[in-house]
């Protein structure tokens, strides 16, 4: 992630949990595919989506995520780009992100302290040529309760794309 892009989503964060919506939703992270029946809604598998107004950053996991990203051509990493937030309890403790690719093991990525983060998976040799949608599941290891205006979502920390690449 981009120092600019961070600080983007540093700022819009900062003035009021942006992505905190709860009306209709207009924007999911990149690369995730949202299926016919889910558009619209404001939670879409552990996923809340942006309402794209007042800059808000797209956009706030749960305690847990399930997302189907979608692969276009053969690749060999996943690249999974979070932005921690600047806030309790992310100040004083740093996040571990656990993730998954098509129920095979759980990679974990330590450490992740407040700013952006692009975590890069080695996809497992039968995935790197497959075209079409892969599930992803991540799971921070902390969450918050905002309380901010009665929020009283489970919220941690920000999905900003899924995509894939190769090195």
């Amino acid at each position: 992630m981009t120092a600019a892009r961070a600080a983007a989503l540093g700022a819009a964060v900062a003035l009021g949990l942006g992505g905190c919506t709860s009306t209709q939703a207009a924007t999911m992270p990149i690369g995730v595919v949202v299926p016919p029946q889910d558009r619209g809604k404001p939670l879409v598998d552990g996923v809340y989506a942006s309402s794209g107004e007042r800059g808000d950053p797209c956009c706030w996991m749960g305690p847990r995520a399930h997302v189907r990203a979608q692969k276009d051509e053969a690749a060999t990493d996943l690249a999974v780009e979070v932005y921690v937030p600047d806030l309790e309890p992310y100040r004083h403790r740093a996040v571990t992100l656990g993730i998954a690719v098509e129920n095979g093991p759980v990679y974990r990525r330590c450490c992740l302290t407040p700013g952006g983060h692009t975590i890069l998976v080695r996809l497992a040799p039968e995935l790197r040529d497959r075209i079409g949608t892969l599930d992803v599941d991540l799971q921070p290891s902390e969450s918050f309760v905002p309380r901010r205006g009665g929020d009283m979502r489970r919220l941690s920390i920000l999905l900003v794309a899924v995509t894939f690449r190769s090195f």
